[in-house]
């Protein structure tokens, strides 16, 4: 995939269980010292309950441990890896998850994110819905001049997926929560 432009996007979709766990673990054990010292089981299940088998979120979290490992093998010990290590990393891993939800608003304007979370909050289970029916929810109050320019945006931005015949979702369930949730409006670093 190195031959796609900047703006180019492939969609990948969930990993199955099996490839999800299989990546943590290649991340945990990068460092041969680590493949021979421990089992990873407890991390790699650990991590899996924040990355829902998205290659995203899978790449930021296993990230944060192989170079939370990398740069702590010297003083490498299992009661460190279990406890203080596993903590650093997921909180890593969420600031760069949120970071990562940050990068995809960072062209819209706060009343079009508001009027985007609006929508979601209306749409309380992130149920497909219709194109039609999103650009007319923007335009309900007549603050924006290009309902239809939003839409196209939010599209281009991953905020929204197409799912099937003009019905979109927000593809990633934790950055619908962090959306409804007006997370959004806070910055990552004062999140955590």
């Amino acid at each position: 995939m190195s031959r796609f432009d900047d703006h180019s996007t492939f969609d990948l979709g969930k990993l199955d269980k099996q490839s999800e766990i299989q990546i943590i673990k290649d991340w945990v054990q990068k460092e041969e010292n680590i493949k021979k010292s421990i089992s990873c089981d407890l991390w790699v299940n650990e991590i899996m309950k924040h990355t829902h088998g998205w290659a995203q979120h899978i790449n930021v979290y296993g990230r944060a441990a192989s170079e939370y490992l990398e740069n702590n093998v010297k003083h490498f010990n299992q009661k460190s890896l279990l406890k203080e290590g596993l903590n650093e990393v997921l909180n890593e891993g969420k600031r760069k998850r949120f970071r990562y939800y940050e990068e995809r608003l960072d062209t819209f304007k706060y009343e079009e994110i508001v009027e985007i979370t609006k929508i979601l909050n209306e749409n309380n289970e992130n149920l497909a819905m219709k194109s039609t029916n999103i650009i007319s929810s923007f335009n309900k109050e007549a603050i924006l001049e290009n309902p239809e320019d939003l839409f196209e945006r939010s599209v281009q931005r991953r905020i929204f997926h197409r799912v099937e015949d003009r019905r979109y979702i927000v593809p990633i369930p934790s950055m619908y929560h962090w959306l409804v949730s007006d997370s959004w409006k806070v910055k990552v670093e004062d999140l955590i």
